[in-house]
């Protein structure tokens, strides 16, 4: 059975079934039949279909590393040599050059081994933990033959972020090169 309703929306039975008629008794609107409505004239008592829970993804921050947890650093030469240093106190500097002579400080990362070490000065740089980069720093101290970091020429004194795959040259010419080696 279809369900007429009125169609006047100023009628007080606006969308309301009404008696059967070519004129809603109430308005004087002419009466329209609709289609029924499965959901509410043939089904009355159904309800919706029950959806089911999806819970919303979790998102996994990874935890912070703690403070005194630090990278190691590797400094691995051309030819093979490893030079690292892992250390926690990030105030500690670590001289980079060639033993010998009165300069101070003398160097902790000692390069006399390597094939043409006359190239670096004693002392040549220093590395030191920068905690606000979150990253090892190298500076050069005003070496007599320079530095380069991924061929680009390092001013004296300034701090340079190093990153894993990082290509570093002490001296010029591509005698003394360095790849740069970090490890969680």
């Amino acid at each position: 059975m279809a369900t007429v309703k009125c169609q006047n929306p100023h009628c007080d039975y606006f969308q309301k079934p009404v008696p059967d008629g070519k004129f809603c008794p109430f308005c004087g609107e002419p009466i329209g039949i609709t289609q029924p409505n499965i959901e509410t004239d043939l089904q009355p008592n159904l309800k919706p279909k029950p959806q089911p829970f999806v819970s919303p993804p979790t998102v996994v921050e990874p935890s912070p590393k703690p403070k005194n947890d630090r990278a190691f650093l590797s400094l691995v030469h051309d030819s093979g040599k490893k030079f690292s240093i892992y250390e926690k106190n990030s105030s500690k500097k670590f001289y980079v050059g060639r033993k010998g002579g009165t300069k101070v400080p003398q160097p902790q990362i000692d390069l006399t081994d390597i094939p043409h070490f006359e190239r670096v000065s004693r002392p040549h740089a220093h590395i030191i933990w920068g905690d606000r980069v979150n990253s090892y720093i190298f500076v050069d101290e005003e070496s007599t033959n320079g530095s380069i970091l991924n061929g680009q020429s390092l001013e004296p004194f300034q701090p340079y972020p190093l990153n894993h795959g990082d290509i570093l040259e002490l001296g010029r010419e591509h005698k003394v090169m360095f790849t740069i080696e970090l490890n969680a």
